[in-house]
């Protein structure tokens, strides 16, 4: 059965040039995410608990790249089939390799192997598809809006083809103080669409789960440096489970829920 995890900054109020914004510099944050997933199948629905709970630090190498890693990691998911709540331990400290463009958008070049263990719990390789806030191109001040639709697919995994697309709307709603340090607080609202395609249950059947609907929260950002200070949002996206292959296609209505948040812990130069 697929169900894909969707859990899964920096621009200031002044002009700053973009190498300054991105400086060699190791942040770490941690990271909470937990989901709920209901389906509605012909025996009655069936539900889901979903947890992840990370330490993440992100070393900016040059002006459009990055390095991170996890630097603690628990991940779970309970459902019918029991409590999955593997070890973590061999996958702590393996890099993932990030490239940015002058929006803030990050695309993956290198994600770790991740344990087999992990794969009906979480898609890891997909961590910072929608970590940090996508910026106007151009300096943060009070009232700043801007737009931003943004697209990513992989089939990389074999049978597999996932597609996703958001759109979302962002505007610096005031400022405010986050733990002595001066931010602005950029509000969110984010539609997304999911699709994911593979190899069902039996040879021959292909699950196709899609889901769409919307997001809200917020960014903190630092006013003087630029970098996130914090994140939190909810969402809610509906859709279903389609079975092909069978004489007659199977559908399983489905409805997830989750809640982000993202915690700065500390900088180091």
């Amino acid at each position: 059965m697929i169900i894909e995890s969707v859990f899964l900054a920096l621009l200031t109020s002044s002009p700053v040039s973009v190498a300054h914004l991105r400086s060699p510099d190791t942040l770490s944050y941690r990271e909470i995410s937990k989901g709920q997933i209901a389906i509605t199948a012909p025996q009655g629905k069936v539900n889901m608990e979903t947890l992840h709970d990370a330490r993440i630090a992100v070393a900016r190498i040059n002006a459009d790249s990055a390095h991170a890693w996890y630097d603690a990691l628990e991940i779970s998911m309970k459902g019918p089939q029991g409590d999955l709540q593997p070890a973590t331990d061999s996958a702590l400290h393996k890099e993932f390799v990030l490239r940015f463009d002058r929006r803030n958008h990050v695309q993956t070049l290198h994600a770790p192997d991740f344990p087999k263990s992990f794969e009906n719990v979480t898609d890891l390789t997909r961590q910072f598809d929608d970590f940090f806030m996508p910026t106007p191109g151009r300096a943060l001040a009070l009232g700043t809006t801007w737009s931003d639709t943004t697209s990513y697919a992989d089939t990389t995994k074999a049978g597999d083809i996932f597609h996703g697309t958001k759109a979302g709307m962002y505007k610096v709603v005031r400022d405010s103080v986050v733990s002595g340090r001066p931010v602005w607080i950029v509000s969110a609202n984010v539609e997304e669409k999911l699709r994911n395609e593979g190899p069902g249950p039996q040879p021959g059947i292909t699950a196709v789960s899609t889901l769409a609907g919307s997001d809200t929260g917020v960014f903190y950002i630092d006013k003087s440096q630029g970098y996130m200070v914090g994140r939190h949002r909810t969402g809610t996206l509906t859709g279903e489970i389609r079975y092909e292959g069978l004489p007659q296609a199977v559908v399983l209505p489905q409805t997830m829920t989750y809640t982000n948040s993202i915690e700065f812990l500390q900088r180091q130069d």
